[in-house]
């Protein structure tokens, strides 16, 4: 009998498609130099991921501490500009609220008559800041002021 559906003769049996797979290729299923070589390509491609995954982590404490020193940068600036005293130079000195941060300000004459050059700079302590962690982490803020040494003088034209 003939199965007018597909032009050929029915299976004797019922064999399935599988078994008439394997008559013909001889085997089913993947080689082990298949899976090798999968395995192989899974474990490089879960390297690259991780070690893209650490430097994304080592960028974002990096970012975040420079952030940080810029902030306590500025607020030390602030600090010295709201002095009456002036500005006075300082060796390096840790920040009460967080010793892991040092300060070091500078005070230094400029050619600009009755100014004076404060320098503020901010860095991470060495002994927290482990090599295979992260580079030193520094940020300096430059900022000019009147220098309070010298008294105004009261000009007549001016009407002072």
């Amino acid at each position: 009998m003939i199965d007018r559906t597909r032009n050929r003769a029915p299976s004797r049996g019922g064999a399935s498609r599988r078994t008439a797979t394997r008559r013909r290729g001889g085997r089913i299923g993947l080689s082990l130099l298949e899976v090798i070589l999968a395995l192989t390509i899974l474990g490089v491609s879960l390297a690259v991921l991780g070690e893209l995954v650490r430097l994304g982590a080592r960028a974002a404490a990096n970012a975040r501490d420079m952030t940080m020193a810029q902030l306590l940068c500025e607020s030390m600036m602030s600090q010295i500009a709201a002095q009456e005293s002036g500005p006075v130079a300082v060796g390096e000195t840790d920040f009460p609220d967080d010793p892991e941060w040092s300060y070091i300000v500078d005070v230094q004459a400029i050619d600009q008559p009755g100014l004076v050059q404060v320098t503020v700079t901010v860095q991470k302590s060495t002994q927290q800041n482990l090599a295979w962690q992260q580079a030193n982490v520094t940020f300096q803020l430059v900022r000019w002021m009147i220098d309070p040494s010298i008294q105004p003088t009261a000009d007549p034209t001016l009407g002072l």
